[in-house]
């Protein structure tokens, strides 16, 4: 019975750890780095917060389903002629708005189309500060 309670002690320790590393509410994005080039034109021409819920495995394993929904911005955009669907982390203090902005992709592809599905990049607002995105959706 000993060895039960401390291998459940040990298992609940340790997915506590698990969770520690989430971002905050009401923190901002990190500020862009000098001399960081943003080549891509970005037009937002709508934005839409919604709910992304997954199950929870581990919550599942140690007591029950549970299904974690945060909240997740959705961005319809011009994204070099193209327009896409932009999905990225949600945070209160910051906003993203309809109008223009830079982006750069974080990796180079060999695809050189802007459009292609699974692609990430990052947004430079006004204020510099850097939102990671990815392409979810591209439409005509």
């Amino acid at each position: 019975m000993k060895k039960f309670v401390a291998v459940l002690l040990l298992l609940l320790c340790s997915t506590s750890l698990i969770y520690g590393q989430k971002t905050r509410y009401g923190e901002a994005p990190s500020k862009a780095k000098k001399g960081v080039d943003y080549p891509i034109e970005v037009h937002i021409v709508a934005m839409h917060i919604r709910q992304n819920c997954q199950y929870d495995w581990e919550s599942a394993i140690l007591g029950g389903p549970r299904y974690d929904c945060p909240e997740v911005v959705y961005l319809d955009a011009v994204l070099n002629g193209k327009k896409v669907e932009l999905m990225g982390q949600h945070f209160k203090k910051f906003v993203l708005s309809p109008g223009d902005f830079k982006a750069r992709p974080i990796k180079n592809a060999l695809d050189t189309d802007p459009a292609v599905m699974g692609k990430k990049y990052e947004l430079l607002s006004p204020e510099m500060y850097v939102w990671r995105c990815i392409v979810t959706g591209v439409s005509e």
